[in-house]
């Protein structure tokens, strides 16, 4: 189903999503992390090589150094 939105809605919507009802609170952690996890696997499918090594240079510093943290705790869940 294509996005019937602009670029900038979508990317604000997830900017500021808090939960899919659009309260104030509970913060939707499990949802977030879906919503990371589709795009995740939209990247698998869909971007080439070349694609995936443009991504360090769209990534702010402190993206960057989130992605890193994931990452680091994803080695250290993986482990156990």
């Amino acid at each position: 189903m294509p996005w019937s939105g602009s670029y900038e809605d979508l990317l604000a919507y997830l900017r500021h999503f808090v939960n899919f009802h659009g309260d104030p609170v509970p913060y939707d952690f499990n949802g977030v992390v879906h919503l990371m996890l589709a795009t995740l696997d939209n990247l698998s499918h869909n971007a080439s090589e070349a694609e995936l090594e443009d991504i360090a240079r769209s990534l702010s510093d402190e993206q960057a150094a989130f992605l890193l943290k994931l990452a680091d705790y994803l080695g250290r869940g993986r482990s156990t």
